[in-house]
C-alpha cells in the first residue's frame, strides 16, 4: 500500500459499478505505492483529500475533481512498469508471505543474466543503472528521484540491497520494481519465485496458511500468544511450532557467520592504587563480588 495517506480512485471503476447498480468503494488496488493509474483500465487515478474516506468515492467525486496524477511514457502490460503493477497487484492477493532468500537467490540470478553485479564494489553495472536506464524518467522523478542524481555504479542501497541481503526484508514496492526489470513478465517471476520458496522454504505448508502467518505476525509485532492465536483462530500448539521452526531456520541461516569476540577494556589504574579482592563465602558462591580500590 501507498505509504503516503491518499484516497485514490479510478473513474472508470466508478462508472462499472454505476452502471452494474454497485455500490462504489475505495479500492486497495488503487493504493498500490507508486502506482498512478488504474491497473484494470490503465487510466490515470484520481487523487482525494484522506477526509474523502469518510465518504464513498462517488460522493467524493460529486464535491470536485480531484487531481489527476501523471501518467507515464509507458506503462502497459509488457513495459516495465505495467510488471511492476502486475505484480504488485498479484502480491496484493496473496496470503502468505514469501521468503527473503527465495527473493534474492531470483534477483541473483536476474542480475547474473543481464551481466550486473550485486556486490557493492565492483566494475559491473548494478541493477539501479539498469533500472535508471529502462525506466521512464518522468515516473523515476517522481518516485525515485536519488536514483537519477547518482552515478552510473554507486551502489543505492535500496534496490541493489535486495540481491545481497538475504536476511535483510526490503520494502516490497523496491523488490517489485527489481523484479519487474530483470525478467520479462509476472507470470516468469512468480514462477521462479515459487520455484525458489520450494527450495529455501523448509515448511512450505506452514508458511502458505494464511491464518499461521498472521498469527505469528502479530506475535512478531508484541501481540501475546493467546491473543495471537484467539484473534487468527488458530491453536497455540500450531503457533508456537510456528515460533520454532522459524527460529531453527533462522539459527540454520546464520550458522557459520563471523561472531565479534568480547572484548573486555580495563581501565587503566593509578601506580599507587592496588586491588583488593574481598573474600566470599563459600556456601553459595552466588553473592556479588565488589572491587574497592585502596588509596
Amino acid at each position: 500500500m501507498r505509504s503516503k495517506v491518499e484516497a485514490m480512485t479510478c473513474a472508470a471503476c466508478l462508472n462499472e459499478d454505476r452502471k452494474h447498480g454497485r455500490t462504489s468503494y475505495w479500492r486497495r488496488i488503487h493504493h498500490l505505492p507508486d502506482v498512478d493509474w488504474c491497473p484494470i483500465h490503465r487510466e490515470a487515478l484520481l487523487k482525494f483529500d484522506p477526509k474523502a474516506f469518510r465518504h464513498r468515492p462517488t460522493d467524493a467525486l460529486a464535491q470536485g475533481p480531484g487531481v489527476r496524477l501523471a501518467l507515464p511514457t509507458a506503462f502497459d502490460a509488457a513495459s516495465i512498469l505495467g510488471r511492476y503493477a502486475g505484480l504488485l497487484a498479484h502480491w496484493l492477493q496473496r496470503d502468505f508471505v514469501g521468503s527473503s532468500a527465495a527473493l534474492t537467490h531470483v534477483i541473483r540470478d536476474g542480475c547474473t543474466s543481464h551481466e550486473l553485479r550485486w556486490t557493492e564494489t565492483g566494475r559491473r553495472p548494478l541493477v539501479s543503472d539498469l533500472i535508471a536506464r529502462q525506466v521512464p524518467t518522468e515516473w523515476l522523478a517522481l518516485h525515485w528521484p536519488d536514483l537519477l542524481t547518482k552515478t552510473p555504479g554507486e551502489y543505492f542501497a535500496r534496490l541493489d540491497g535486495p540481491s545481497k541481503d538475504k536476511h535483510v526484508s526490503y520494502p516490497g514496492a523496491a523488490c517489485a520494481l527489481v523484479l519487474a526489470t530483470l525478467f520479462d513478465s509476472v507470470s516468469e517471476i512468480q514462477a521462479r519465485l515459487e520455484e525458489a520458496e520450494s527450495r529455501f522454504v523448509s515448511s512450505p505448508d506452514t508458511v502458505r496458511d494464511g491464518a499461521l502467518n498472521a498469527a505469528y505476525l502479530d506475535f512478531i509485532n508484541g501481540a501475546k500468544i493467546d491473543t495471537a492465536c484467539r484473534t487468527q483462530q488458530v491453536s497455540a500448539e500450531q503457533l508456537e511450532q510456528r515460533i520454532r521452526d522459524e527460529a531453527k531456520r533462522w539459527s540454520r541461516a546464520t550458522d557459520g557467520a563471523p561472531r565479534a569476540t568480547p572484548h573486555r577494556r580495563r581501565s587503566p589504574l593509578p601506580a599507587s592504587a592496588s586491588v583488593h579482592r574481598p573474600s566470599v563465602a563459600k556456601s553459595s558462591g552466588l553473592e556479588p563480588l565488589s572491587l574497592a580500590l585502596a588509596q
